[in-house]
């Protein structure tokens, strides 16, 4: 479907372009993620083990659903983690299942990072702290 609205757009060769985008699109998101959970080195050498991997390489010159199906779990995960970010990781979860509807068992995992994210950020807030809505100027 994502090949078929690209050609739609940019006409037949705009096809062929839809892999290597999402194909960048993963390597950008591994880096995100591994910024995210340990930081920007291990961001960088997630990112770069990712784009050395030969089944990773392979499957990017193939027009197959792996890399697609491969940068919308990675997007969801990366933003999973940002709370603003939530209903983008729903979008990237629900393009990964119309790829590749048996991984959908997978949303497990976005769904457990959006619920550690909700209780990091909501632990260390007072229970009685004033907000700026409720705060008198």
């Amino acid at each position: 479907m994502l090949m078929a609205a690209f050609q739609a757009v940019g006409g037949p060769r705009a096809v062929y372009a839809v892999v290597p985008l999402l194909g960048a699109a993963t390597v950008w998101g591994t880096y995100l993620l591994g910024l995210e959970l340990a930081g920007a080195w291990a961001g960088a050498a997630a990112s770069v083990l990712m784009l050395a991997s030969p089944i990773f390489l392979m499957m990017l010159i193939q027009p197959m659903s792996d890399v697609p199906v491969a940068a919308f779990w990675t997007l969801a995960c990366v933003w999973s983690l940002m709370p603003e970010r939530a209903r983008a990781s729903g979008v990237a979860i629900a393009l990964a299942i119309i790829t590749r509807p048996n991984l959908a068992p997978l949303v497990l995992i976005p769904a457990a990072l959006i619920g550690i994210t909700v209780d990091r950020a909501t632990r260390w807030r007072r229970p009685n702290a004033p907000t700026r809505r409720t705060q008198r100027r």
